[in-house]
């Protein structure tokens, strides 16, 4: 909040907005939780005013001699308070940590829906990346905080106002000491409170990189990896540099909040000290009594401790607003239309998939991935696409998926752009296994159903014939219903066996259109010979497309194409690329006398 008037005033609209939407978001997912737990907090915050008054009213009846029936009243009044106050707090915190509860897994909901929904190349930026990680780390506690803080902030008010009118009936200047010596604070923690949240954004990056080096050394992904490249010591390394970097920017920080501190409390002890020499003062010249001085030094201390909740309390306000704006951004970020889950496939293809002049460059990129490409894949056919790799084969399927659009150019499904249909629609009538395909940590059933959770028993059995399952099923204690990987105590697999898993998913959606992206890199000669006599039969009515560096798998395509640079070079069936002898017969023949060996 630097500069002139100006921008200060459009930072506090803009936080005023997203105060106003975090509280409300807070409210709206229970009201009545919210209801409840507001007349607590604000019950709970008249308590220590309360004591207060009980206490003077108990000591000034002690002092002045008053009658036992006096006492009693004064005592039971004080009693009263005094068990109120644990049933008020208990109850607070029980209602805090189910709203609490509630409202978190609120937003984290929300957060889930969003990240599915935005689209693909939003996370080919790393100011996304930066922007995730504030709403994950920084932000989803924020709407109920902003709301606990609004609630800390009206008791701390309510009790300031009746700890300045106690202390007034004392003496004028003893509310006027309290306000020189802690409003002075106000506006240095302000400032400190907008400078340490324009520190969390600018040191996003390096806290990002410490936890993705942390995680990094703990996951079995990457174990065999470290091990035998012997990288644990330049790992451990890279991520010590990285705290430190980020330990000596915070270190700064919190010196600077040190000497904040040590400032407002030294003015706050010069301000105790003089009030407390002016109170004796009026002892000694028999204007009030001991009690007094007891109950307005107390008065004092809460007061200086409620001008520090007050300065606490704003400046989580501030930062909670200010973190919640990321969280505002996330969800206004445009994301795909909803899909509807129950979307009818396509009816097969007649004429097949078209990609005419498809030009696509990643974000950040120094050159297009595919440069005007043209090709035909015919309806009910099995369309092998080969070439080096970076050539632009797995962008070609991504960009079918919808998942990316071309910059130019047009993929046309039986002469129909696919910007035409429902993406849901669109994504129902594609079969997919992608290059890296994933494995759950779910029983074997779940990581096929989930590929179509409508599938029959009769249509499962077929899938898992289809993708090879049968002898994975069969080594499975539970079959269907064995848990799969380690992190949570199942059966770990083969990197082949997570291969047919994906494949299976693929296969149990009946959809017109096959994209599989190196479906046998995994599999071995023989069980990849096996694998194709049963692809060929599942894929008999339906447009495939199959990315393969194995001559062996292509070569049994009905229709070969050769990729380099973003264009179609070569294509035909397997003879007559031989015979063209060009580069797929130059691949050819490497591979094969390669095999020979």
């Amino acid at each position: 909040m630097n500069g002139d008037s100006g921008p200060r005033w459009r930072d506090l609209v803009r936080w005023s907005k997203d105060y106003a939407w975090g509280v409300s978001r807070a409210c709206r997912v229970a009201p009545g939780m919210a209801a409840i737990w507001g007349g607590l907090q604000i019950a709970t915050g008249f308590l220590p005013l309360a004591l207060l008054l009980a206490s003077r009213r108990a000591l000034a009846v002690l002092e002045t001699g008053a009658g036992r029936s006096e006492l009693v009243s004064a005592f039971a009044v004080l009693g009263s308070v005094l068990l109120a106050a644990p049933v008020l707090s208990t109850s607070l915190q029980w209602m805090r940590r189910r709203f609490a509860d509630r409202v978190q897994q609120s937003l984290v909901e929300s957060m889930h829906h969003q990240a599915c929904h935005v689209p693909y190349s939003f996370f080919d930026r790393a100011d996304s990346h930066d922007l995730v990680h504030h709403v994950r780390v920084n932000t989803l506690g924020q709407p109920f905080n902003l709301l606990e803080q609004t609630g800390l902030a009206l008791q701390n008010l309510i009790l300031l106002g009746g700890v300045l009118g106690v202390l007034v009936g004392y003496a004028w200047w003893l509310p006027a000491l309290l306000l020189g010596t802690a409003l002075p604070g106000l506006v240095v923690v302000a400032k400190f409170n907008v400078e340490s949240v324009r520190f969390n954004r600018a040191t996003t990056p390096l806290q990002r990189k410490g936890s993705y080096l942390s995680w990094l050394m703990g996951e079995k992904w990457f174990a065999a990896e470290i091990r035998m490249f012997l990288l644990s010591r330049l790992f451990g390394s890279m991520y010590s540099r990285t705290r430190e970097e980020y330990r000596r920017l915070e270190t700064r920080m919190d010196t600077k909040e040190w000497r904040i501190e040590l400032g407002y409390s030294a003015l706050g002890v010069v301000g105790f000290l003089a009030g407390i020499w002016g109170l004796l003062e009026l002892r000694m010249a028999g204007a009030v009594l001991v009690s007094d001085i007891v109950i307005a030094f107390h008065a004092f201390t809460m007061g200086q401790k409620l001008f520090r909740g007050t300065l606490d309390n704003a400046g989580q306000l501030y930062r909670a607003g200010a973190f919640l704006k990321d969280f505002r951004d996330f969800l206004r970020h445009p994301s795909d239309p909803p899909v509807d889950p129950e979307a009818v496939p396509l009816q097969p293809l007649g004429k097949g998939i078209e990609f005419q002049g498809v030009r696509f460059r990643y974000p950040n990129a120094s050159r297009d991935c595919l440069d005007g490409l043209d090709l035909l894949v015919p309806a009910g056919k099995v369309t092998a696409l080969v070439g080096p790799n970076g050539s632009g084969k797995s962008t070609l399927i991504r960009l079918l998926c919808g998942l990316y659009r071309p910059d130019s150019g047009s993929i046309l499904l039986d002469g129909t752009d696919i910007r035409d249909f429902p993406v849901d629609r669109l994504r129902a009538s594609i079969a997919v296994l992608f290059q890296d395909p994933v494995g759950f940590d779910a029983t074997l059933r779940e990581n096929v159903e989930w590929g179509n959770p409508r599938v029959d028993a009769a249509r499962l059995a077929a899938v898992a014939r289809s993708a090879g399952l049968q002898e994975l099923i069969e080594k499975c204690p539970d079959k269907w219903d064995t848990l799969l990987g380690g992190r949570f105590g199942g059966r770990e697999l083969s990197g082949g066996e997570w291969q047919k898993l994906a494949l299976a998913r693929a296969f149990v959606r009946d959809s017109p259109i096959c994209l599989l992206d190196e479906p046998t890199s995994d599999l071995d000669g023989w069980a990849e010979a096996d694998w194709y006599e049963r692809f060929l039969a599942w894929s008999a009515s339906r447009t495939s497309i199959l990315i393969t560096h194995r001559f062996s798998t292509a070569m049994r395509a009905d229709h070969i194409c050769l990729i380099d640079d973003g264009r179609i070079l070569e294509q035909g069936t397997h003879v007559e690329l031989l015979e063209r002898d060009g580069l797929y017969a130059s691949g050819w023949k490497s591979q094969m006398t390669r095999q020979d060996r």
